[in-house]
């Protein structure tokens, strides 16, 4: 998500990946431990933090990424734009459906 969205609250974290405030803060120190991420003041709400993907990390990890990304890249260019409009709405929907059943699981009978 780091990657993706940039720097976000642990709070935007602890959403985007289900996990509880606790095992947020858990996660984020053992990377913070393993220098992947660094957290820094956030300058929206003096008593939060702001996470975001350690400098030093975003360059050698790209590196180690960098094969994945051009495949994925070459994939995704093999299909239209309408094809891809497809897939999108599909992807959207399955996870539109895990989302709910996901709700539905937390709530108990």
């Amino acid at each position: 998500m780091l990657g993706i969205r940039g720097a976000s609250t642990p709070g935007e974290l602890a959403r985007f990946t289900g996990l509880t405030s606790g095992a947020t803060t858990t996660m984020l120190d053992r990377l913070q431990s393993r220098r992947f991420i660094t957290r820094r003041p956030n300058p929206n709400d003096r008593r939060g933090v702001v996470v975001e993907i350690d400098a030093e990390y975003a360059h050698s990890g790209g590196q180690l990424v960098s094969g994945i990304q051009e495949a994925n890249n070459a994939i995704a260019a093999s299909f239209s734009s309408d094809e891809l409009v497809i897939i999108a709405e599909f992807l959207t929907r399955m996870a539109k459906a895990l989302s709910d059943q996901t709700e539905t699981i937390e709530k108990g009978p």
